[in-house]
């Protein structure tokens, strides 16, 4: 038995293909990664998306009833991120703003009471998502490595307050001044560090510090992290409190 698919159609990025599990939206990753410009849309969508984020569905084409590989939100993000494309950021915008809405306002929903309720989560939901896309956006604008103080001021905090927090959730540690990222987190990409050097006046010489920046797989780990324990960017309120982790 195949999924009822949903097309969306948009005159610059063509046709996108929906279906809904649980309630949830799932886009066909083919089709994203194509309106991203990736050359191997399937080898992108195994290379780039988390296993998580990814599954499979059976869905009629023209073709007959077969298997394709499908993304969640998530990993819809994991693709957009990842992507050269200059239309990138407009696509995303068009997928969070009007598709993805859509998908949850139409959703399975019969009674109008139903309705009334999935309208209610519907602002609800767009509300929450608006900081993500957001910051989504500030990932983008940066190609290249962010410096942890970039990163705080999107959540309204300073850089110290900022690595106190990551130190306080298990993700990295302090040794000699310097930040380190724990065994369970290093080396898998999500920093990049260097040798620097500073003249020390009050010595008269020269001294060695490493300096620490976020890539973008790192910067998108700490959104996904924070985001599990309530915390999402707030762009410098200044009645934001960092939670109390037990």
């Amino acid at each position: 038995m195949s999924n009822e698919v949903k097309i969306f159609e948009n005159e610059e990025f063509g046709s996108v293909r929906i279906v809904t599990i649980g309630g949830e939206p799932w886009l066909v990753g083919k089709d994203v990664a194509e309106k991203l410009g990736y050359a191997d849309p399937r080898s992108a969508v195994s290379k780039k998306v988390d296993k998580e984020d990814r599954g499979v569905a059976k869905m009629a084409t023209p073709s007959g009833v077969q298997e394709m590989t499908i993304i969640n939100e998530s990993g819809f993000y994991s693709l957009v991120l990842s992507s050269k494309l200059p239309s990138a950021k407009k696509f995303k915008r068009w997928v969070t703003s009007e598709v993805l809405p859509s998908i949850r306002k139409t959703g399975s929903y019969s009674t109008e009471e139903k309705l009334r309720t999935n309208n209610a989560l519907l602002e609800e939901r767009i509300s929450s998502l608006e900081p993500k896309a957001e910051y989504y956006d500030f990932i983008m604008k940066s190609r290249k490595l962010i410096k942890v103080s970039d990163i705080a001021y999107e959540y309204g905090t300073t850089a110290a307050g900022f690595n106190l927090l990551l130190f306080r959730l298990g993700i990295q540690y302090r040794s000699h001044n310097t930040w380190f990222l724990t065994e369970q987190y290093e080396g898998k990409g999500y920093v990049s560090t260097d040798i620097r050097r500073s003249y020390d006046y009050r010595t008269g010489s020269y001294r060695e510090y490493v300096h620490t920046r976020w890539t973008q797989k790192g910067v998108e780990f700490l959104y996904r992290t924070l985001d599990s324990f309530g915390i999402t960017p707030v762009r410098n309120d200044k009645d934001f409190n960092f939670i109390q982790i037990r």
